[in-house]
């Protein structure tokens, strides 16, 4: 499952998709990608890899596309481009926050991913995990896992755009906002008040 799922994230439409799903939602994450023409509607079976830890449990689940209008679609594309840059806004414009327990929850796993592999199929992880860290308002973590992730597969253009960005000292909308930024996970808080 493992190397299944490091290999998905190679693909960069992938790789994109999932970054958006887990900042929104899967269902606004697709649309996006469809609205971009990065993916095609799936009317066929969903396969997944033999022996697949628990079954094709994938099979029953669906993500429907969001409603059919002009304005959803290019409300969707515009979202998919800007939420890879930080910028996660509503319908108006406003910037809202990602889905900060969603990413805490993909940061473990991402971690578990990191800790599975010692290939260049570890650097579209590494490059998640800093686009994690930059959205929480983290530029030196967030410079750490794109430094990791150029280490591991050099010229990396998503991680380099992105460690160019903390460069310059371009800070993602989402971490600049009281409302929407990151005020660390419970853990986090917890341990602040033990100490």
């Amino acid at each position: 499952m493992t190397a299944f799922l490091l290999a998905s994230l190679a693909d960069t439409t992938i790789r994109d998709t999932v970054m958006v799903a887990l900042a929104t939602t899967t269902r606004h994450a697709y649309t996006g990608a469809l609205a971009l023409q990065l993916v095609e509607e799936d009317v066929g079976e969903l396969h997944v890899p033999h022996a697949w830890y628990g079954g094709n449990q994938a099979g029953a689940y669906s993500v429907e596309v969001e409603s059919y209008t002009e304005t959803t679609f290019l409300f969707a594309c515009r979202d998919f481009g800007n939420i890879l840059i930080g910028e996660i806004s509503d319908g108006d414009g406003r910037i809202k926050g990602p889905d900060w327990p969603r990413l805490e929850k993909a940061q473990l796993l991402l971690q578990f991913l990191t800790r599975s592999t010692r290939g260049a199929d570890k650097a579209p992880v590494l490059c998640i995990l800093g686009w994690i860290q930059w959205c929480k308002g983290r530029g030196t973590w967030a410079g750490n896992y794109f430094q990791q992730c150029q280490a591991f597969q050099p010229g990396y253009r998503l991680a380099s755009m992105l460690d160019q960005l903390l460069a310059i000292g371009h800070i993602a909308s989402c971490a600049k906002d009281e409302r929407t930024a990151w005020h660390g996970s419970s853990d986090e808080t917890s341990e602040e008040k033990a100490a």
